[in-house]
């Protein structure tokens, strides 16, 4: 959450600012520089959610991060996924239920990798990529109506960070998030 936003002009005449986030474990300074200040400037306000991606620098007495992305909280995992997995059991799978799950994912177009995991219980996993022509947009409204129709929460969704200007060093983008 944005507890506290500075903002100051620069020699150039840009603004930049200083943000201060917190969450459940402590607050952390982050520094915002122009050339992405004029692109975020409006989710800098108190008591905002958002989710920043930059850089780490540790001084002697604090932590502060050098930001390369910023989004809001309610758009990251529409930004973040790289593909999108949806497990369905076998046994309670049939052509009628997948041509309904095709149905429900052409509704929803995107940029994001798709793949049909079919789960016979205690004996075997299938994993079907589906055709680059099926690419997805990851987001509540999917994810709802997959659940819905499969009765159960099918779908999962597999992260990576966000393109940016330079490359996180150690960071594999494996995260999964079941919902």
């Amino acid at each position: 959450m944005v507890r506290n936003t500075k903002i100051i002009k620069t020699k150039k005449g840009d603004l930049m600012a200083f943000v201060t986030l917190e969450d459940l474990h402590g607050a952390v300074e982050i520094t915002i520089f122009s050339s992405l200040y004029s692109k975020v400037y409006d989710l800098l306000t108190d008591d905002r959610a958002i989710l920043v991606q930059g850089h780490l620098q540790k001084e002697e007495n604090s932590i502060k991060l050098l930001a390369e992305n910023v989004i809001s909280m309610d758009k990251a995992e529409e930004t973040w996924t790289t593909s999108i997995h949806f497990n369905l059991d076998i046994t309670h799978t049939d052509k009628a239920l997948l041509e309904k799950l095709n149905t429900v994912l052409k509704r929803h177009p995107g940029s994001c990798k798709a793949y049909i995991h079919l789960l016979n219980p205690e004996k075997t996993e299938t994993i079907i990529a589906l055709s680059d022509t099926i690419k997805l947009k990851a987001g509540p409204s999917l994810i709802r109506e997959v659940n819905r129709l499969v009765g159960y929460n099918a779908a999962e969704t597999v992260c990576g960070p966000v393109e940016s200007s330079s490359t996180f060093n150690g960071y594999n983008g494996k995260r999964r998030r079941k919902r």
